[in-house]
Parts: C-alpha cells; sequence; structure tokens
C-alpha cells in the first residue's frame, strides 16, 4: 500500500538498511492527496533506493522460503517479508453490535450524527470505528463532540478540512483544497530553503499553497520536507479559517522561522516576497 501508514513503514525499514518495495494499486502515491506532492514524494523514495511500483494490483501472496507476491499482470516479486498497509475494517461484526441493532454503513462502519449520536437513544461513537479518515487528531475531536452532546445537548462546530501529516522521511503535510478540478483556485509553489532558518539547515522541500485571487483566500496548502509537521499547526490556522492571504502578507513572521516560507509565498503573488525574484 502506498498510504500514510506504507510511506511511514516504508521509509522506516530503509532509514534501517532494508531494502524495501511498495506496491500501489492506484496510479500515484498518497492517493486523493495533492498530485503535486506526491510527485515529489515518489521522486524523493526513488532517489533514497526505495523502489516504486504504481498501478500495481496484487492478486495473491504465497509464503515458503520467502514470500512471493503475484500481480495482476502475471509479475511475481519475492520478498523476505512484506507489510499489509491497505487500510482497516472496524471491529463491528460481532455479537454485541448485532444484538442492539446499531446501524452500520456499507463497510461497517457505525453510522452517527452530527452529534456523534448513533441510531439507539444513549449510544454515542467517536474515533475510527465512524469511517474514514482514521487519524488521532480526528477521534480526539470527536470524543470532545460525543462530550459536548452528552453534557451540553449541543455539537461542537466540525472543520472543514482535517490535516494530515505523514510522519516520513521526508513528511509531508496537507489540508485543503489543491487547484485540479477547481477552476477558480490557482497555486503557487516554492522551495523551503527560501526560509533562512530551513536553508541553514539545509532543509530540501516545496510548499505549495492554493489560492483564489476572486476572494483573495487561501484554499489549500500542502509541503513536503523534513519540517512540514512543523508547519502544520500554522497552515491549519490559515486554511481551515479561510483568512485571506492580505492577512498574513500584513503579520510579521520572526526571523529565522520555518514559518517564512508560508510568508514568502504569499509575498511573491503581490510582488512583495524578500527571496524570490
Amino acid at each position: 500500500g502506498g498510504g500514510p501508514v506504507g510511506i511511514e513503514v516504508a521509509t522506516l525499514y530503509n532509514a534501517l538498511g532494508c531494502r524495501v518495495s511498495i506496491f500501489e494499486m492506484m496510479n500515484t502515491l498518497l492517493p486523493g492527496l495533492d498530485r503535486d506532492i506526491s510527485k515529489r514524494l515518489e521522486y524523493n523514495l526513488r532517489r533514497m533506493g526505495i523502489k516504486v511500483y504504481t498501478s500495481k494490483k496484487i492478486l495473491k501472496v504465497k509464503t515458503g522460503d520467502k514470500v512471493y507476491v503475484y500481480l495482476e499482470d502475471g509479475s511475481r516479486y519475492s520478498f523476505d517479508n512484506i507489510v499489509l498497509a491497505i487500510g482497516r475494517t472496524p471491529n463491528t461484526d460481532n455479537d454485541l453490535i448485532r444484538g442492539i441493532d446499531l446501524k452500520l454503513d456499507e463497510k461497517g462502519f457505525i453510522v452517527v450524527d452530527g452529534m456523534q449520536a448513533t441510531n439507539i437513544k444513549g449510544i454515542y461513537a467517536a474515533g475510527d470505528v465512524t469511517g474514514p479518515p482514521m487519524l488521532a487528531h480526528k477521534a480526539y475531536f470527536e470524543g470532545l463532540n460525543a462530550a459536548e452532546s452528552i453534557v451540553n445537548k449541543r455539537a461542537l462546530r466540525k472543520p472543514d478540512y482535517i490535516p494530515l501529516t505523514v510522519y516520513s522521511y521526508p513528511e509531508v503535510f496537507t489540508i485543503g483544497l489543491s487547484e485540479y478540478g477547481h477552476d477558480y483556485l490557482e497555486s503557487v509553489k516554492i522551495p523551503l530553503t527560501v526560509s533562512g532558518k530551513a536553508f541553514s539547515e539545509d532543509v530540501k522541500g516545496l510548499i505549495k499553497i492554493v489560492y483564489s485571487r476572486r476572494d483573495r483566500r487561501v484554499y489549500g496548502i500542502h509541503i513536503i520536507g523534513d519540517i512540514a509537521s512543523s508547519l502544520s499547526e500554522l497552515s491549519t490556522v490559515i486554511v481551515e479559517n479561510s483568512l485571506k492571504y492580505d492577512l498574513i502578507i500584513d503579520t510579521l513572521f520572526p526571523h529565522p522561522s520555518y514559518g517564512e516560507a508560508i510568508w514568502e509565498a504569499l509575498a511573491y503573488l503581490e510582488g512583495m516576497s524578500i527571496h524570490l525574484d
């Protein structure tokens, strides 16, 4: 699997000196994420010596002296071990759930409303069991939402976007929209080294900001590089609150700091960037 978990595990074992191959059924790594970031990630992984196979569907796996993987195209590969990272299924196919007639969706996840309430009065659900994305911070929010619903009889405002960080090498962070498929959106891409702090630490990477000139708001921020997670909080505040990029440009960022890369990218739109031509 070439999703977040597969990428994290692959880069971990690569760092430990193992020879690693990634098989992904879709035509890109990190399916559903920004395609420019996915392409850059694949390039970096290949440079690290990781073999990447996209658009490859595994039909079966056999074990013996080696683990043999058979693909739909007729090819076969052998490995010492394999890691299955193609998603998770909820543990709801049991007598307890069936006994109370809890409503599930077609994949077995518990169906909840905006207050985390199920179809059974007094029963609430939060976290992975309610469906993807299966992320800790999403589960935290749903737990808080359930508590608020039970105690104060009101729901918290659900976020418009759920941020995602892939803790691989290099790291990947993404929140919001890509410009693809949205005629009103544009993007700007700059190297992370435009930040003096990133430059001094020789941090390679890319930051991509998706925006609209129509309302001058930021709709997405996508980052690849070893400091991606360090920019996640600032990026989330900007995108989740649909901030206008004029507000960011008018904000004084400390120097040196990683966050200056975001300022430089947005200032570039107005011809105000200090370190970009």
